[in-house]
């Protein structure tokens, strides 16, 4: 997956901090928003460098508010985002409430990715100002974390989705080679739940491209005999779109099916989630985690400690495995440790039977001890 180091962002976000963009000057012009864009993401920074240093037992905390700031200031410098008084403007840009609600002690009765967590949009709230920026529903009401998980491509990669929750889907759309005209044209995807090889019904197809708001229009492309089409028979499955149904993408270089998100310089399909229409942005993905995580730490240490501490601390190793997720933990401390190389095997003398673990040099010489006398094991 394609991204710039973390050096190289911050360092980006620092510019943007120090001289923004001509497209923000009108926004920022006003001395308030400019001050809390500035500030705010020099805090983020802050947190998130404070987060690397320490263990898993508080990381979620300052990953969470480091994520709140930055989102104060993106809130900041929004366009869509103009009033300035939180009484009875949808508009505002400032925020004071979190707009979440998620309940710690159900993290007991039904584990955590079975948790779920409330959006419960107003005002003022911050998570619905930042909504409003980035274009993502509010509406959603309660999603099971399992479910907002799915929705995250670093976690997919790595573990897959949770409970069958559908998961974003990578469209590469069509090159900016064609010209936006002709008839309908094959757009293959590859759709979670349908086999990759043999005959699928229409019905099954459409079963799955339901969830997903980018496709749901999209018919499906059909060979000449009847059946869903599909790349060598096998594989993605083919979707018939028109050319005039496709926008051009943020980077310029293909068009793309609209509601698709721009996630780490790759192109994705979001499904649903809740109760809304319209897929959550990845942004909001990772806050609705991210707090949630946070909650969990915060008023629920003990269930928190109990989630990704796996053993009782006097059985493990003296090393820093405190930060290591068990899933790290588990295969890096349940292999046995490799034999030490020849160069270095211990040398023993037979006057006094004594072992060393460094080898002498082999000019090295010892009073009363010929050479012979050293055997090299």
């Amino acid at each position: 997956m394609a991204a710039n180091t973390a050096a190289e962002s911050w360092r980006n976000i620092r510019s943007l901090r120090a001289d923004p963009p001509v497209t923000l000057h009108d926004v920022l012009k006003v001395g308030s928003r400019r001050d809390v864009f500035q500030a705010g993401l020099e805090q983020a920074q802050q947190q998130f460098t404070a987060a690397a240093q320490i263990g898993y037992a508080s990381r979620p905390l300052n990953l969470f508010y480091g994520l709140a700031q930055a989102g104060r200031a993106v809130a900041a410098a929004s366009d869509q985002l103009r009033g300035n008084h939180p009484t009875g403007n949808q508009k505002q840009w400032q925020g004071n409430k979190h707009g979440l609600t998620f309940t710690t002690g159900t993290v007991v009765s039904a584990e955590l990715f079975g948790s779920e967590v409330t959006v419960q949009p107003n005002l003022s709230d911050l998570f619905s100002r930042v909504s409003l920026a980035v274009g993502s529903p509010t509406d959603m009401g309660s999603v099971s974390l399992g479910q907002i998980l799915s929705q995250i491509p670093e976690f997919v990669a790595e573990f897959g989705t949770i409970n069958q929750w559908l998961p974003q889907l990578e469209v590469p759309g069509f090159s900016t080679a064609y010209p936006k005209l002709g008839g309908p044209k094959a757009l293959a995807v590859l759709l979670p739940g349908i086999p990759a090889t043999g005959s699928i019904a229409d019905t099954d197809v459409r079963a799955v491209t339901a969830h997903y708001p980018a496709l749901r229009d999209f018919p499906v492309f059909h060979s000449l005999s009847g059946e869903v089409d599909r790349p060598a028979t096998s594989g993605p499955v083919e979707l018939s779109v028109l050319m005039d149904d496709l926008v051009l993408n943020r980077t310029g270089t293909a068009w793309v099916p609209q509601d698709t998100s721009l996630y780490r310089r790759q192109e994705y399909v979001f499904p649903a989630v809740g109760d809304s229409a319209r897929p959550v942005q990845p942004l909001m993905a990772w806050w609705l985690v991210l707090y949630s995580l946070s909650m969990v730490a915060r008023y629920s240490p003990r269930a928190w400690m109990g989630l990704w501490r796996s053993r009782p601390a006097r059985s493990r190793p003296n090393s820093n495995s405190s930060s290591i997720p068990p899933s790290i933990r588990s295969r890096t401390f349940s292999q046995k440790p490799s034999r030490p190389s020849t160069r270095y095997q211990p040398l023993k003398f037979a006057p006094c039977r004594f072992r060393r673990r460094v080898p002498f040099p082999r000019r090295l010489t010892v009073p009363n001890m010929t050479w012979h006398e050293r055997e090299v094991r």
